[in-house]
């Protein structure tokens, strides 16, 4: 069985994590906000952007962690509402700072900064505000997302305590799975028979690797397998294919996976 990352959800966790997420996103749209029109940034302004989107970023991946949303589907639906959520308020506290205005409609924002644009730059001038504008929402709500997708996606919580993995142990410098398609099918199956046929080998060109998480927080008997082919040449290409992954979050016995390892390293 492997380990599903989408399908548990802890529901009153998720709608902590939206409550908090949107509070927070408010007080640093309205501190993000107050620092781009207050301070001649110039150059800076998607610097400052980047910023912003990081905070955020980090904010949300110790939140979720700390709630336990758990499903992976759920939270970026979250994260993404929020990072969408982040560019909205930046121009609703812009719009009541410069107009005194506070206003929520969408259609009046947009009439607002069409305001800006038309008055206080040319043409040319209007149609770079409007680009950057547009980089602007890119980097917040794309660095939001794919930040928090790119990190969240790598954790595992523990089925029985709910903790998150922590230990980890590496297998390196196996030979080369080739028929990747029948040793996964065949260690779906329960049958951890090919693990026990892989053997060192010296060179490390092409080699398997075998990656067991676990949890140090109970005492689970669950390891967590995953195991890779890699081709170093193609690694060091950075073509995305020098790793090959054949199973991920295999779940099998913990006895079993060190009775593997001590015999693979014998």
């Amino acid at each position: 069985m492997n380990y599903n990352k989408y399908q548990k959800v802890n529901h009153i966790g998720a709608i902590i994590f939206l409550i908090l997420g949107l509070v927070i996103t408010t007080i640093l749209g309205f501190i993000y906000s107050l620092t781009i029109e207050y301070i001649s940034i110039g150059k800076y302004y998607i610097i400052i952007g980047i910023i912003y989107a990081l905070i955020i970023y980090f904010i949300l991946e110790k939140l979720t962690l700390a709630l336990k949303v758990r499903s992976l589907k759920v939270t970026m639906v979250l994260v993404s509402m929020i990072a969408i959520f982040a560019v909205y308020i930046r121009w609703v506290s812009s719009i009541f700072i410069i107009f005194n205005k506070l206003m929520f409609n969408p259609l009046e924002l947009f009439k607002h900064m069409n305001i800006i644009v038309s008055t206080e730059f040319d043409s040319v001038r209007a149609f770079l505000i409007w680009f950057l504008w547009g980089v602007e929402v890119f980097v917040i709500v794309g660095g939001i997302i794919v930040g928090c997708f790119d990190k969240l996606s790598k954790v595992i919580f523990c089925e029985n305590c709910n903790g998150i993995l922590s230990g980890v142990e590496n297998i390196s410098g196996l030979s080369k799975i080739e028929d990747e398609n029948e040793f996964k099918s065949l260690l779906e199956k329960g049958d951890l028979s090919p693990l026990y046929k892989l053997k060192p080998i010296e060179s490390y060109i092409e080699f398997s690797m075998l990656i067991g998480r676990f949890c140090n927080d109970c005492y689970d008997d669950k390891v967590y397998l995953t195991v890779k082919n890699i081709n170093v040449i193609k690694a060091s290409e950075k073509r995305g294919k020098g790793q090959k992954i054949i199973v991920e979050n295999l779940i099998i016995d913990k006895n079993e996976f060190f009775k593997i390892k001590r015999a693979l390293e014998s």
